[in-house]
C-alpha cells in the first residue's frame, strides 16, 4: 500500500496533532499518532508537534519520526519519538539527540540495522540503532540545516553502494547567496560506526 506522514516543514500546526495514513487495497485510513490540543502548551504555542521523517524498512515494517516541543522555558527544545507500525498500533521509543538544538531526524536502513541521521543548527550526526553514540560528519557547513535522504522506496535502490543526502540552508539571512549541498556517504562507511 501507500503510506503517507504529512510533514508541515515549518509551518505552524495549530491542531497540535500528527496523523499517519495508509491506503490498503484501494481504502484509505488514517492513524492519530499523537493529539497535543489539550496540553497546557497549546494555546500558547502553534507548534509542539512536527513530524520529522517516515521509513519502510526491508521486512515492510512502517517507522515514523515525530518530535514534540514540551519544554515550558525553551519553545524549540525538541524530543523526538521514534515510533513503529505493528499489528496491534505503534510501538514508541525515545531518540535521544546529539544536542539540545537537534531539528531534523531521517531514517536510514542498512545491513538491517537502523540508523538515525541527525541534523542540528550547523552540524551532522549519525548514529548506529536507538542506544548507539553519536559520530558528527565532515561535512560543509549549513546554517539551519534541513536534510534529505533518499530511500529504497523512492531514490537510492538497496543495491546502490551510496546514500545520497541534500543539505539545504535554512537559515534566512544566508539567501539569496545561501549554500547548500549534496553528499554521498558510501553504504560501507555504516558498518564502522558501533
Amino acid at each position: 500500500g501507500v503510506s503517507i506522514l504529512a510533514i508541515q516543514d515549518d509551518h505552524p500546526n495549530i491542531y497540535q496533532k500528527a496523523y499517519y495514513f495508509e491506503k490498503r487495497n484501494g481504502a484509505w485510513s488514517q492513524e492519530k499518532i499523537i493529539d497535543l490540543g489539550s496540553h497546557s502548551l497549546a494555546s500558547t504555542r502553534p507548534q509542539l508537534v512536527e513530524n520529522s521523517d517516515i521509513y519502510q524498512d526491508a521486512a515492510k515494517q512502517i517507522h515514523l519520526i515525530y518530535s514534540t516541543r514540551l519544554n515550558p522555558s525553551d519553545a524549540y527544545l525538541n524530543t523526538f519519538t521514534h515510533a513503529v507500525k505493528n499489528t496491534t498500533g505503534w510501538t514508541n521509543q525515545t531518540v535521544t539527540i546529539t544536542d539540545s538544538k537537534t531539528y531534523w531526524i531521517r531514517l536510514i536502513e542498512y545491513g538491517g540495522e537502523m540508523f538515525y541521521l541527525c541534523s542540528s543548527r550547523d552540524k551532522l550526526y549519525l548514529k548506529k540503532g536507538i542506544n548507539g553514540a553519536f559520530t558528527q560528519l565532515d561535512v560543509p557547513k549549513v546554517t539551519g540545516m534541513y536534510i534529505y535522504v533518499t530511500s529504497p522506496r523512492g531514490g537510492t535502490s538497496t543495491s546502490e553502494n551510496y546514500i545520497d543526502i541534500l543539505m539545504l540552508s535554512g537559515y534566512s539571512g544566508d539567501y539569496p547567496n545561501a549554500k547548500n549541498y549534496y553528499v554521498k556517504i558510501a553504504k560501507s562507511e555504516l558498518s564502522k560506526i558501533q
